[in-house]
C-alpha cells in the first residue's frame, strides 16, 4: 500500500496519496492538511493513521 500521509513541518500532516474510488476519494485531495480526526488534534503521521483506522473501524461496525 502506498504511503497515504506524511509529516510536514513540525506538527503538520499532509495527504500525499488518495486511492481512487475509496471513501477518502470522496472527501480528501492530495495536499490536504490533517488537523483533527474525530475531535483529536493530529501532529504526526503515525497518530493520524491510528485515529483514521479507529474511525473507519467504528463506522464499519455501525454499518453491520
Amino acid at each position: 500500500m502506498p504511503q497515504q500521509v506524511k509529516n510536514g513541518k513540525e506538527g503538520q500532516v499532509y495527504v500525499i496519496h488518495v486511492t481512487k474510488g475509496s471513501l477518502s476519494d470522496e472527501c480528501l485531495i492530495v495536499g490536504d492538511r490533517i488537523l483533527q480526526v474525530d475531535g483529536t488534534n493530529i501532529d504526526d503521521k503515525e497518530m493520524a493513521k491510528k485515529f483514521i483506522v479507529k474511525v473507519v473501524d467504528k463506522l464499519s461496525n455501525e454499518m453491520k
